[in-house]
């Protein structure tokens, strides 16, 4: 018997346990007749929604200043990054072309490398990836209210403070998440577009400097970050474009996230893969704008430059200081950092209330604990939010290269690496002679679904080039830095030991229950009796 066959059948006896239907492992994922299906415009928003978040307009006094000398030269790592999205959306709307359920990164791994132990490392390393992006929105809308309302500006001085506000909102969030989700998205993208409209039309058309765009003349210099020196270290070449694309990499987060609910769009295996590209393409192109507009009209460099204001005096706001600098009004200027602060706070609850979902689907798939899906998910709802209240307290800029680090293997490579092995199986003849019923029928009736080109370069691009901004994240060993690095692996080495135990607990109650050894085949099920606790 496979390994697929017995996953889906242990994945019926899990859902028996929790008397629900199956899950869009093994049959068609359509939805009830009559149910109001959405189409690319809204799967479009979706992920434009989640994409624009925090983005540029926190982002960018970082990005400047992880290069030695600062300056607009490290918008080359930045378009390094969005070329390596750009590529993984081709893998993600493959993916959901292919499987057009909901469900998202834990079915694609569980299909694509027949492992559970895929799955469950992906939630595991997500149950702490998801809440540090929600935490860093959190904070990001703070820094915005900082500027609009002086008293919180000299209260948020002490860090401790800073991160008790940003648990609050956490906290109000969550509590907020049984009201009107869909009125609050669309509010927060409608004030998103008004924002990033306003920027790029005043930043080409009002206060546009050519000399602002140009980098240090030692920006290649030795000691530099771009010179071919001393490549290895903690600022050459090698751990500057990774740093710079881990902060390309957080912007450009959500061109995807139509592939977790994909049973709620009508032809599925149409819109989206059209909804990935376009999202990774259009949104990306974008935030080029913004960063372009900005940096020609607002000065960055100098002890005035909002790099050291963001850097020395925690002036972080760039958006409120270019509005105040094009139109010349601090009135105005609130207003418009109030408006952002609006937008990432909206855009940080639809995260909120969409990364809760993940969870508790895999605990409800028998792919997780069982302790999330109780409780109609609402405990999944509020561990994601209490965690993302206790991240409020780390720093902004550790949060957001945080983000980046967690997520890089164990779902963007993994996923790469997954749609290779399904195309090699499938030139071998190895994927429909085996695997689950009826996703083999499903193969040989639907082969119409939309493939990336050039197999397998974009799956080798995708996976060599998350791995390396992996590798280069900041590290304690070599350069005592922030253990992000360590961090990572250290997650991931957890959730492997933690389902190696599962799996050893399962065999010795069978075994012990049973009087006798687990027949063949069942050490690799997920241990439902230890799952579900």
């Amino acid at each position: 018997m496979s390994e697929f066959k017995e996953v889906d059948e242990l994945t019926e006896e899990v859902c028996s346990r929790l008397e629900i239907s199956s899950p869009t492992l093994s049959r068609d994922s359509t939805s009830s007749e009559g149910e109001k299906k959405l189409g690319l415009l809204e799967g479009y928003c979706l992920n434009a929604i989640n994409m624009f978040g925090t983005g540029p307009l926190i982002t960018l006094p970082f990005l400047l200043r992880a290069c030695r000398p600062q300056g607009p030269q490290a918008l080359i790592g930045y378009a390094c990054a969005v070329l390596l999205c750009f590529i993984d959306s081709w893998i993600w709307a493959e993916l959901g072309s292919r499987f057009p359920g909901s469900g998202g990164s834990q079915h694609y791994l569980l299909r694509a490398l027949n492992s559970p132990r895929a799955s469950f490392l992906f939630v595991w390393q997500f149950i702490l990836a998801g809440p540090l992006e929600v935490a860093s929105g959190f904070i990001g809308s703070i820094e915005y209210l900082r500027y609009t309302l002086p008293i919180l500006r000299r209260a948020s001085k002490n860090k401790f403070i800073h991160g008790l506000i940003g648990a609050g909102f956490a906290t109000i969030a969550s509590s907020l998440v049984r009201y009107e989700l869909s009125k609050t998205t669309l509010c927060a993208a409608a004030i998103s577009l008004a924002v990033i409209v306003f920027i790029i039309i005043t930043g080409f058309t009002i206060r546009f400097k050519w000399t602002n765009l140009k980098a240090p003349g030692d920006w290649h210099s030795p000691g530099s970050s771009f010179s071919t020196e001393s490549l290895f270290a903690s600022h050459g070449l090698i751990f500057t474009l990774g740093r710079t694309m881990r902060i390309g990499i957080y912007d450009m987060t959500g061109y995807f996230d139509i592939n977790f609910i994909g049973d709620t769009f009508k032809n599925p295996k149409r819109i989206i893969p059209l909804a990935c590209i376009l999202s990774a393409a259009t949104i990306g192109l974008v935030y080029f704008a913004v960063y372009i507009a900005v940096l020609a009209a607002l000065p960055w460099d100098g002890n005035n430059g909002f790099v050291a204001r963001c850097s020395r005096r925690d002036q972080c706001y760039v958006g409120a200081l270019f509005a105040e600098k094009v139109t010349s009004s601090n009135l105005f200027a609130r207003v418009f950092a109030l408006l952002v602060a609006l937008t990432i706070f909206g855009s940080s609850f639809a995260l909120l209330v969409g990364y809760a979902t993940i969870p508790a689907a895999a605990a409800k798939d028998g792919l997780f604990f069982s302790w999330f899906a109780k409780d109609d998910g609402t405990r999944s709802l509020y561990f994601i939010g209490a965690l993302s209240a206790a991240l409020c307290f780390i720093d902004l800029e550790i949060l957001i290269e945080a983000v980046a680090t967690t997520r890089l293997l164990a779902q963007f490579a993994a996923q790469a690496f997954g749609l290779w092995l399904i195309k090699y199986n499938e030139t071998n003849n190895t994927t429909i002679d085996q695997g689950i019923p009826s996703l083999k029928k499903n193969h040989q009736n639907n082969q119409h679904f939309w493939r990336i080109p050039a197999h397998p370069l974009p799956e080798i691009f995708v996976i060599l080039g998350f791995s390396f901004v992996f590798i280069t994240s900041p590290n304690y060993i070599f350069h005592r830095q922030v253990p992000l690095l360590e961090s990572g692996i250290l997650v991931l080495l957890s959730g492997l030991v933690v389902f190696s135990v599962t799996k050893s607990q399962c065999r010795s109650s069978r075994s012990t229950n049973n009087n006798s050894l687990p027949a063949a085949g069942e050490e690799n099920k997920i241990c439902v009796d230890t799952m579900h606790i």
